[in-house]
């Protein structure tokens, strides 16, 4: 019998880790329609909280060394 393996569950992310999307553009100095046009793409992951929509700033990071 084979042993399924368990599913790791994401990180963490620390409140001072996200930004909202103009503050994911003006970190890496594209326009937020790029940030917009990652997020539609599945490229970056958001959090909600009420109205605003979040981002981890290390997943932005690593998305801008990705392209």
């Amino acid at each position: 019998m084979k042993m399924m393996a368990k599913a790791q569950r994401p990180a963490a992310i620390s409140q001072e880790d996200l930004i909202d999307i103009d503050g994911a553009a003006k970190l890496i100095w594209v326009k937020r329609k790029t940030i917009e046009n990652w997020l539609s793409l599945g490229k970056l992951k958001r959090f909600k909280a009420g109205r605003r929509t979040l981002l981890s700033r290390t997943q932005v990071l690593a998305q801008v060394r990705e392209e």
